[in-house]
């Protein structure tokens, strides 16, 4: 999945990636990609957010 995330803004017009994730670990693995949008990361837990 992560890989298709950095193809995706390479292949089509994106503004940014919205990502949602529990943990991070999936925000935190789009990263390592280093797509050239925004990543941006959301989630329900307050100390996953506030890490």
């Amino acid at each position: 999945m992560t890989l298709a995330t950095w193809r995706a803004p390479n292949e089509l017009v994106l503004a940014a990636l919205l990502c949602i994730s529990g943990s991070g670990f999936t925000v935190r693995s789009m990263a390592r990609f280093r797509p050239n949008v925004p990543i941006l990361g959301m989630t329900m837990d307050e100390r996953t957010a506030s890490s």
